[in-house]
This record gives C-alpha cells, sequence and structure tokens, in this order.
C-alpha cells in the first residue's frame, strides 16, 4: 500500500475546508469544568475528512480518550483497557483500517503502542512497551515503514528512543 494521496492545493483566493470546526466540537463527550477540564488531544485526519484525536483526561481521574470524527459528527471509540491512565500523544492516519496512536511514560509508565484495523484498536508490543518510557512522536510512510521517537526510562535519566515498524514489527533502531 502507498503513502496517503493529499488533498488538492486550494487555488488562489480559494480557502480550504477546516479539517476541525472549532475547539468545542472536540470536547463534546467531556464538557470541561473546574473538577474535569477538557482532554489534551492531538490530532491527525485522511483526505477523506475523517479526523482522530487522542488523548487524556485531565482532573481526579485521567483516562485514555479516542474520538473519531466522521459525518460531521465526533463519536468515542474504545481503546484497550490499560490498569492505569496512559496518555496518548501522538495519532498518525495511513488508510481507513491502518491508524497508528503512542503515548505513555506517565508516572513511569511503559511506553504504549495502538493500532486500529478499521473495526477496532489492539496495544502493540515492541521493545519500549515494557520497560518504562514514552513515545510522543509517529511519523507513517507507508504500511511497512513507521517511524516512533521518544524515550526509555525516567524522565530524569531517560535516553533518546527511535523504533521502526517494518510492516511485520516493531523494532529499535
Amino acid at each position: 500500500m502507498g503513502s496517503p494521496t493529499r488533498p488538492p492545493a486550494p487555488r488562489p483566493h480559494q480557502r480550504s475546508p477546516p479539517l476541525v470546526t472549532t475547539a468545542t466540537d472536540l470536547f463534546a463527550f467531556n464538557k470541561p469544568s473546574r473538577s474535569q477540564p477538557a482532554p489534551a488531544l492531538r490530532v491527525a485526519a485522511d483526505p477523506a475528512g475523517t479526523v482522530w484525536a487522542v488523548g487524556i483526561t485531565v482532573g481526579r481521574r485521567p483516562a485514555a480518550i479516542v474520538m473519531r470524527r466522521t459525518g460531521g459528527a465526533w463519536h468515542l471509540v474504545a481503546e484497550p483497557r490499560f490498569p492505569r491512565a496512559y496518555p496518548l500523544v501522538a495519532v498518525a492516519f495511513l488508510a481507513p483500517g491502518d491508524v497508528w496512536a503512542s503515548g505513555g511514560g506517565l508516572l513511569g509508565e511503559t511506553a504504549v503502542l495502538l493500532h486500529w484495523n478499521g473495526r477496532s484498536w489492539s496495544r502493540q508490543t515492541g521493545p519500549a512497551t515494557t520497560l518504562p518510557g514514552g513515545l510522543a512522536g509517529l511519523a507513517p510512510i507507508s504500511a511497512d515503514d513507521i517511524w516512533a521517537v521518544g524515550y526509555a526510562g525516567f524522565t530524569a535519566t531517560s535516553t533518546p528512543l527511535v523504533l521502526h515498524w517494518n510492516g511485520t514489527r516493531w523494532t529499535k533502531t
């Protein structure tokens, strides 16, 4: 599968349509209040207009959050259950059935890699998913060429971490 196509560039004096209309849309399922502020989110979109948002709610009971906007409405999407609240800090789109999210690293937790297969999210294993650390960025080139960056260890003593997906497994580079 090749790399995703980009939408055509707008003509001069023509405005391109917004991918996310308002910040209010992003927080529709988690109404902010003093005791439960809005989630911190990262977004990625496909050329057809589907938008994915991942993050973590903040407040007394933090929880990972995954949302998808299709047909003009936001929907919560169930993610794998974790024993503790893992922040999801990156999301990358390759195809409707090939979306990746990453995060982790909160309070010494392990790095997290998630994959959407078009129906559900699954937690992926790799060199960084059993040790303290986090993955803060994803760069998809193709279905068999994805890069993830972050850190291994605890914040004060962490070392840079770069992982590569070859279509079959994640490896540390």
